[in-house]
């Protein structure tokens, strides 16, 4: 625990040369602590090493005494899809989505892939199950927008419009959308 502690301190100080001996002494000592192998997952994710990352991502879902596998999973998609690995990303997103039907990270991460992939129904799809789990963020709001409107449902696209100027009338995405509509004359 202690070498979990200085690698996390190290850590959230920018100090990755002083926190990666910590995070392999303290997954080393503990093989069996979820909670280290995915925070070593995620360190190794932000320094842009996905193949060392995966394998600790791997561990700590697999571990029947973690709490929240679904939390390592997810972990192990973002960073798959930051590394380019889109379809392993999917992968460990439904995995997680498999331990926990209502996950938020997941539901809004394949919302996310499937907008991109313009899949359209799909994206909708997992955004109804996030709305009808938790609120929704600016960011997912934009992307129920656009997706009613390429489904061409204007009641829809209206709907998480009205929503989006309601809860986030700060966000980037509210700017994005009235510069949209300027553009259109609205």
């Amino acid at each position: 625990d202690a070498h979990s502690t200085f690698a996390i301190a190290n850590d959230q100080l920018r100090r990755a040369a002083e926190a990666e001996p910590h995070y392999r002494r303290a997954t080393a000592l503990a093989p069996t602590n979820a909670g280290a192998a995915n925070s070593y997952a995620v360190f190794l994710c932000r320094q842009g090493r996905w193949n060392d990352a995966e394998g600790y991502f791997r561990r700590a879902a697999n571990n029947p005494q973690y709490q929240t596998p679904e939390a390592a999973l997810a972990n192990a998609g973002l960073c798959a899809r930051n590394a380019g690995e889109v379809e392993k990303a999917e992968e460990y997103f439904r995995e997680a989505l498999d331990r926990n039907p209502v996950y938020p990270d997941a539901l809004s991460s394949l919302a996310d892939l499937s907008y991109r992939r313009e899949n359209y129904l799909q994206a909708r799809a997992f955004l109804q199950r996030y709305f009808d789990a938790q609120q929704p963020n600016a960011s997912l709001l934009w992307i129920c927008f656009n997706v009613e409107r390429e489904l061409e449902n204007a009641a829809g696209a209206e709907r998480c419009a009205n929503q989006l100027r309601e809860r986030f009338p700060q966000s980037q995405e509210l700017s994005q959308l009235q510069e949209l509509q300027r553009r259109d004359g609205r």
